[in-house]
């Protein structure tokens, strides 16, 4: 009878130990790689004639934009460092070209959503869960400690003109949860590194795994619930009011 109680208990501690597992935070720096040169749905005989401030803001390196994901076996949410003490100017650029909003995703419930406060209103932008199709390379990279592999999709975009990027991540299976940075995850192991063609590369800045204090995950539940066709149509609405009013 003892034998019994003692292989229970062990049986319970070690499941106990097995949920804890991969569970903990990543903290990413940001960097821009947007490129007026590399961007095709800008004429390159327009880009003197664009004012040398905003290049300058347009091709403003954040690296000192922290960002930090927080995860656990079924949950991540991804989301700015609150804790850097970013002044307004900077705070206002990092919104803008940095991740705006909070990413939330959950692989048990296969949500996958951000929560953003645009046009003067919050919104749950419900962007699809494992919608993008990996293909998995052989290729791998050393990035600090971790032996990562690469996969790469595409992302299309669609303003004005319908056109397509690169997305690259590289994943580390050993830490095998499918969650990454805004909202980009499906792979077999966590992303270290991803880099959307002239966007942004998000890179690791270091990561805390297993800590002793259990990762808790807040979903983000106020906002109004739409789709990415639907927000992107509230936005295209505002712009083309705006305008007629300068007109």
């Amino acid at each position: 009878m003892r034998i019994i109680i003692i292989i229970v208990v062990a049986s319970f501690f070690y499941t106990g130990v097995a949920q804890e597992k991969n569970h903990g935070r990543v903290h990413y720096s940001r960097q821009s790689n947007f490129s007026f040169t590399e961007n095709k749905a800008v004429d390159s005989n327009q880009i003197t004639k664009i004012n040398s401030e905003i290049i300058g803001i347009m091709n403003f390196s954040n690296s000192n934009f922290q960002y930090i994901l927080e995860f656990n076996e079924n949950e991540s949410i991804f989301k700015l460092d609150d804790k850097l003490n970013l002044d307004d100017k900077d705070l206002r650029l990092s919104k803008m070209f940095g991740g705006n909003g909070v990413y939330y995703s959950n692989s048990k419930n296969e949500e996958n959503f951000r929560q953003v406060d645009s046009f003067g209103d919050l919104f749950l932008i419900n962007l699809g869960y494992n919608l993008n199709e990996w293909e998995l390379l052989n290729e791998t990279k050393k990035i600090g400690e971790f032996l990562c592999y690469k996969a790469i999709t595409l992302k299309i975009v669609e303003n004005r003109k319908i056109f397509k990027k690169q997305i690259i991540a590289w994943y580390y299976p050993e830490i095998s949860v499918p969650f990454g940075p805004i909202g980009y995850g499906g792979l077999p192991g966590l992303i270290i590194e991803l880099s959307v063609e002239n966007e942004a590369t998000y890179t690791l800045k270091k990561i805390e795994l297993n800590p002793k204090l259990k990762v808790v995950i807040a979903k983000p539940l106020k906002g109004n619930n739409v789709t990415e066709n639907e927000y992107n149509e509230i936005g295209k609405k505002i712009f083309e009011n705006l305008t007629k009013r300068k007109n």
